[in-house]
């Protein structure tokens, strides 16, 4: 703490008699030093300082300043050194001691803290110091000195809530129940009408096997106030712990319904009730307390993530997506929603809604470059590789992910090949593998495209293999690779790849008619027609297929 200078005002012990001159050059000094202090030229002050001590050693308000200035510098033995003399030089100054405590505050020196606040209590009328050398005779698990403390604060100030439950605490360190709700007792009679007292008493007595009496309040207290929410939670603990689930789920509701515990506090009992399987009818139930829950905090998100993540356990992607757009609806601003909400999209394969829902995302989170991801895969789900270009261009000017990057660079490549940019589309993928090297989708997709061009194959070629080499069970990049060399001319090689990628992908339209293409090659047309074939009834969407089957012959 900064402290302003003092006046030498007087001292416990006899000054040294000083010349006039020496008076003067004393004055002065002090001067320059309290202004190179409040310029904070703590060590020019220091130095000054110790100057007036040369002149005059039993100069309290010198050591005082030397102690502040420590203090300030966070050296703290030596601010104590200098706080003790000052006190010990003028015994009645308040602010030394007040220094004093302040250091040992800083410290953690507990026990002198709270003799030194204790000290400075005797001085003022307010309770302040008490208060705090009640706590710190605490912190050093003095229990009865800081209760003896604390009985003084309420003998001048009356019966506060903050003292008692001081008090109730240390009593209760001290292992001493009765003490502790002794003390419960005198707030409850003191402020009849505040009922959270007796609450917290019946609390106590559950803590520690005193049941009967628990009960006994907790039941005066729904009656007068039969929608207390904290009463009927604490009813529903007991009855948990009796195994009464009916009982449990009757007060449970009482709680949920209650407008006077907070969301918070609810959701510590509510999440684990429905996500557990307590009763056969848990489905039914579950639904009846999130109703409650809706009906007491009707603004509250929460309550529908709840229903949308229940429905999205039973697979009922549809319940679920609309129950993430009801909490959207009440917090437009709930990220956990939005990702939960494209999830169902993704799983429902509704590419439309999570293209739209997408872009209402980044309105609210135009910096998270996930929603800018999913809405370009989206776009190229649909073959809508403009707005898939839109998506991930917008979204790698807020991605700060090494890996996201290289997703939205990659899927920007994909749209960009589709559209028929291939310069963009060559660019992009350097880009995306220039980020990360082995990023096995960049390298096959790139490798593929560049296959289907005829273009750079020897480039294709590394890149495939590199690919199999990270992922060698993936049928696509078997395919890939199996491709590169049907284009390379090397028909047996390209056989035996796309062979393995059917072991694994056996129903995949582009591999049957890749097999198709290479059976033509080596001569097998037969094999070529019937791969053909099944190439469409597998859903083909090649441009050839058809004229490949109808005129038994290889189109390119």
């Amino acid at each position: 703490m900064l402290v302003v200078a003092l006046p030498m005002i007087g001292y416990a012990q006899k000054k040294p008699v000083l010349t006039e001159d020496q008076r003067i050059r004393l004055e002065q000094t002090y001067i320059n030093a309290t202004r190179e202090k409040m310029l904070q030229n703590y060590d020019e002050a220091i130095k000054l300082f110790n100057e007036c001590l040369k002149l005059d050693e039993t100069n309290a308000a010198v050591y005082f300043q030397l102690a502040d200035l420590n203090y300030l510098k966070r050296q703290f033995a030596e601010a104590e050194k200098y706080a003790l003399r000052a006190t010990q030089l003028d015994v009645n100054n308040l602010w030394y001691h007040k220094m004093l405590a302040d250091i040992y505050e800083a410290k953690r020196d507990f026990a002198k803290a709270a003799r030194v606040f204790e000290h400075l209590s005797k001085y003022e009328t307010e309770t302040a110091h008490l208060l705090k050398a009640a706590y710190y005779y605490s912190g050093v698990k003095n229990y009865k000195k800081a209760i003896a403390l604390l009985n003084t604060v309420e003998q001048k100030n009356g019966i506060t809530e903050e003292v008692i439950l001081q008090k109730e605490q240390l009593y209760l360190a001290m292992n001493k129940v009765n003490k502790a709700a002794t003390e419960l007792q005198k707030l409850i009679k003191a402020f009849p009408k505040q009922t959270k007292y007796k609450g917290m008493l019946a609390e106590l007595y559950l803590a520690n096997k005193k049941e009967e009496k628990a009960l006994i309040l907790l039941f005066e207290i729904l009656k007068s106030e039969p929608d207390n929410g904290f009463a009927a939670f604490s009813l529903c603990d007991y009855y948990r712990s009796k195994n009464d689930v009916e009982s449990f789920y009757t007060y449970f509701k009482i709680g949920v319904a209650s407008k006077d515990v907070s969301v918070k506090n609810k959701l510590t009992m509510l999440v684990p009730f429905v996500t557990s399987a307590l009763y056969p009818d848990q489905k039914q139930r579950n639904e009846e307390v999130l109703k409650l829950f809706r009906q007491a905090h009707p603004d509250e998100p929460t309550a529908y993530l709840l229903a949308g993540d229940l429905k999205m356990q039973e697979q009922d992607f549809t319940a679920a997506r609309e129950q993430y757009r009801l909490a959207l609806s009440k917090e437009p601003g709930t990220a956990n929603a939005w990702q939960q909400l494209l999830y169902c999209n993704s799983e429902l394969e509704d590419y439309q809604s999570m293209i739209t829902d997408c872009e209402a995302a980044v309105v609210y989170f135009p910096n998270e470059s996930l929603y800018y991801f999913y809405g370009s895969i989206a776009a190229t789900r649909l073959n809508n590789y403009a707005k898939a270009v839109e998506f991930a261009s917008a979204g790698i000017k807020v991605a700060d992910d090494e890996e996201m990057l290289t997703q939205l660079y990659a899927t920007w490549g994909d749209a960009a090949h589709y559209l028929k940019k291939y310069s963009e589309c060559d660019s992009v993928y350097a880009l995306a593998l220039k980020l990360k090297p082995d990023n096995t989708y960049a390298l096959n997709n790139f490798a593929y495209f560049l296959s289907l061009r005829s273009d750079k194959l020897d480039q294709a070629e590394k890149m495939s293999k590199r690919s199999l080499e990270l992922d060698s069970t993936n049928s696509s990049y078997m395919d890939t690779y199996g491709w590169i060399l049907y284009k390379q001319g090397n028909y047996s090689g390209a056989y035996e790849w796309i062979q393995k990628a059917l072991q694994k992908s056996e129903s995949s339209a582009d591999v049957l008619e890749h097999m198709g293409d290479v059976y033509y090659k080596l001569g097998q047309t037969d094999n070529a027609l019937s791969y053909w074939k099944k190439a469409a009834e597998a859903g083909s969407t090649s441009e050839y297929i058809q004229r490949k089957i109808n005129d038994r012959k290889l189109y390119e």
